[in-house]
Order: structure tokens, then sequence, then C-alpha cells
């Protein structure tokens, strides 16, 4: 029997991912000298970076994480396929930013079967010499991470990144979401995570740096911003991050200033998400 939900930690994690990814894509592929030359800290949403956004403006990270979410709250039998539908769907609206490999698994998997989707996955990776190591998989993750269902989040990220690196991280990342649902205390769960690596778009390095974030901070926002003023892939480390510590914290210790900037459409969207969440606990 899985414990009981609470609303406030669910929500906290929900809005805490979409701060992290408005926030840090002011930073994202910035280093820590450029971060600090140009805006000292980084502290509130500000818009801006490369994609030259609007304050509170979230990017692909939350856009998919929100369209998985949608498809599981939608049917679990037609699960998969509704991901891979609503994959085409958001790349036709024409996304600010959408990673390497996702955009080649949604151009090349288009209507197929989402079976063809994970073979024509593993076939690029062949094709290429290299396993799809990015962070684009476990960045949808979250939704399942709250819903307690880590074998369904693997399912979905071998859609565009269909290899075991990629899985043992995308487990590692719901497990550190389910303690800090539900531990008192927020605990690493793992010696190796104890160190900060170099802050790239690597599916390890993102998931090391999200919770050795989350496990040494003392509040939310000091969560936050340590990953946005680390540059590098800031936008998703810290969504990753937010989805952590928000569900340790709570949306009631989030600063209200950051939940009031975020854009209120995606904010509406994801206490949707917490309510579906709630009752089907």
């Amino acid at each position: 029997m899985k414990p009981e939900l609470n609303r406030n930690k669910v929500l906290g994690s929900l809005l805490g991912f979409a701060i992290g990814d408005a926030m840090g894509a002011t930073t994202e592929f910035m280093s820590q000298r450029e971060i600090y030359r140009k805006y000292g800290e980084v502290k509130d949403i500000i818009g801006g970076g490369w994609l030259n956004l609007k304050p509170g403006e979230v990017t692909d990270d939350t856009q998919m994480m929100t369209i998985v979410a949608k498809a599981r709250m939608n049917n679990l039998e037609t699960f998969t396929r509704d991901c891979c539908t609503g994959f085409v769907d958001w790349l036709s609206r024409g996304p600010k930013d959408v990673g390497g490999a996702c955009k080649a698994a949604i151009l090349q998997g288009g209507r197929k079967s989402p079976d063809e989707w994970m073979r024509l996955s593993m076939e690029r990776q062949e094709a290429n010499q290299r396993l799809d190591l990015g962070n684009g998989a476990v960045m949808r993750a979250l939704f399942l991470a709250l819903n307690d269902e880590p074998n369904l989040a693997v399912h979905q990220g071998r859609l565009t990144h269909n290899n075991p690196t990629s899985d043992r991280y995308i487990r590692d990342y719901c497990y550190a979401v389910y303690r800090a649902l539900f531990f008192p205390t927020l605990w690493a769960g793992d010696e190796d995570y104890l160190e900060l690596m170099e802050p790239t778009g690597h599916v390890e390095n993102s998931v090391n740096n999200a919770i050795y974030w989350s496990f040494n901070a003392l509040n939310f926002r000091d969560a936050i911003i340590g990953p946005v003023n680390h540059g590098g892939d800031a936008d998703t480390i810290a969504a990753l991050t937010g989805g952590i510590a928000g569900a340790h914290f709570g949306a009631n210790h989030i600063p209200r200033k950051w939940i009031e900037a975020l854009d209120p459409h995606v904010v509406k969207d994801l206490q949707d998400l917490a309510d579906w969440l709630m009752e089907n606990q």
C-alpha cells in the first residue's frame, strides 16, 4: 500500500520544477564566471537567456513533462501512444527549444507505434555509435515519480533515449522524489551523489547535481539558487532540483513571488496535475 500523498508537497514538487526551469533558462549554457559578470547572482525569475524568454515562461522541460502527465491522466492503457501523439503535436507548434535526441525521435517516430519509436531510438544510437545520454527523458519523469510509477517513467523515457544508462538515472530520480515526499529529512540515498559534477546535459551529471543541490539545501530557495548560478544545463538541472526540493519543503515554503512570476497558464496546469494525483492516489 502506497503512503498517502500530501497535496502541499505534490504541488510544491510540480511548481518547484517549473520555477527551476524558468529561472535556470536565464543562465543555461553560461559558465559560473559569465553568470557572475553579467548578473552577479540570479535569484529571481527574470527571463532572457539564449532563448530570450519572457519572465515566467518555461521551456521544453516543463512542457514535455506536462505532456507525459496528461497522457497518464487520460488513459493508462493508451499512455505511451498518447505520449508520442503529444510530442508530435507539441513539436508541430514550434517550441522555442527541443533537445536533439527528442527532436530526432519525434520527427522519425511520427505517427508510428510506440514500439517503433523505441526500436528507432536503438537504431539511431547504433548508427551514431554512441548512446543518447542527454537528460531529455529524465526531465519528463516527475509526474510519474510523484505517482510512484518508476517503471512507467522508464518506459516513456525509452521513446527517445532507449538505453540502460538513461533507464538507471530515471529510476534514481524517481526514488529521490519519493524519498523527498515521504522521508522526514532529505537523504541523498547514495554516497555517489554527495559530490557536485560539471553541469552538463549528460543524464548522470544532471541527476547527480539535482540530488546534490536538494540534499545540501536548508530551504527551497537555496536549492534552486545553487544550480541556476552553476550554469551549464541550468534549466534542466534546476527543474529536476525543484522537483525534489519542492516535494520535500512543500509549496508553502516556495517564495510567493516566484510562484506569482510563473506564467499563470502553467500554474493552472500544474494545479490540475496535483489535483489529479490527490484524487487518484
